[in-house]
């Protein structure tokens, strides 16, 4: 069974969340304003992603 967002997309699309069921990360999409935010918040260990980059435990160089 597939699990959709967590916090649905509104209806013009700016922006998404995605938690995975079998890993232990997050992911946000939406404008840069936003992208930039959440990578200099603190409290939050975060990095940015291209499409096609490895979001397994292989692509987490932060951790190894």
């Amino acid at each position: 069974m597939s699990q959709g967002p967590k916090a649905p997309a509104p209806a013009d699309r700016g922006r998404l969340v995605v938690t995975e069921v079998d890993v232990d990360q997050t992911s946000v999409g939406g404008p840069a304003e936003l992208v930039e935010a959440v990578l200099r918040a603190p409290e939050l260990e975060a990095w940015p992603v291209r499409p096609g980059e490895e979001l397994t435990h292989d692509g987490d160089w932060e951790d190894r």
